[in-house]
């Protein structure tokens, strides 16, 4: 196995997502965890859709997965991780709440960064998602307060800069709170191919560049024309480096990698 270079990065985050666990616990499961414990991170974000339906034989199985990659973890749900009716209208996360964490939201703080998860899939849309003004006031109080040198980190499932029919829905709010909080990394899944870029956003006559990091499928076999992959974000003074690990000929192996330029919070 190839394992990934650490470097001398100052907080390395493992960034896993759409894991899609059925009946039986992924064929990639053991590979993966295997990969992402040779990243050393010091924290991993798992950006949703970690079941296939939502059933609660899927969630203990998802659950048993998550707490075998590194700790700290924090977790969000996904669109697939919502039930289908009647319960996806009475308790659209309760099962979730009940098998994989209570806590929907969570925020964690390691030294450097601080994470802040947001349930971005409503129990009334199918696929797409949303962001309420709720949460964009959580977003300016949570990661708008991190001190200053904070990595400010938000995690959602849905890419929150996408256009047309994936468009967030309060993607206006969203990228006020960006601005406003002055957030550095936007991480987000769903779409099964890895991405990254730099953004520009403007608010309010007010310019502010965020990272935004999409991560692969890590062990679903809908890779829509990818393979799968889990992302490595390496911070250190000089900016952040998105590394890619994809599935390829049996082993987790170095995918593209992007340099980018350290946002204006200056973290860490």
């Amino acid at each position: 196995m190839t394992a990934p270079d650490t470097g001398a990065a100052s907080l390395v985050i493992a960034h896993v997502s759409d894991l899609h666990v059925g009946r039986r616990p992924p064929t990639l499961a053991d590979a993966v965890v295997a990969d992402v414990h040779r990243a050393r991170p010091d924290l991993t974000v798992v950006t949703g859709d970690c079941t296939m339906r939502a059933r609660s034989a899927q969630l203990r199985l998802a659950r048993v997965l998550l707490d075998q990659l590194p700790q700290p973890c924090l977790v969000i749900p996904g669109n697939h991780d919502v039930p289908l009716a009647p319960s996806r209208v009475r308790t659209p996360y309760g099962r979730y709440r009940a098998y994989v964490d209570p806590d929907i939201e969570p925020v964690l703080n390691v030294p450097g960064a601080r994470v802040l998860g947001l349930a971005s899939m409503p129990w009334w849309r199918w696929k797409s998602g949303r962001i309420t003004a709720d949460q964009a006031a959580r977003i300016d109080a949570v990661l708008g307060g991190a001190p200053d040198g904070t990595l400010r980190v938000l995690a959602l499932h849905h890419p929150p800069l996408a256009t047309g029919t994936a468009r967030l829905v309060g993607r206006a709010l969203l990228v006020e709170a960006l601005v406003a909080a002055r957030v550095d990394v936007v991480m987000a899944g769903h779409t099964h191919v890895p991405a990254s870029r730099v953004v520009e956003l403007v608010h309010g006559g007010r310019r502010h560049r965020v990272i935004e990091v999409i991560a692969g499928t890590a062990t679903s076999g809908r890779t829509r024309g990818a393979e799968q992959s889990w992302s490595v974000l390496r911070v250190d003074t000089g900016g952040v480096t998105v590394d890619e690990r994809r599935w390829i000929r049996d082993e987790w192996r170095p995918g593209p990698s992007a340099r980018h330029l350290r946002t204006p919070s200056g973290a860490p």
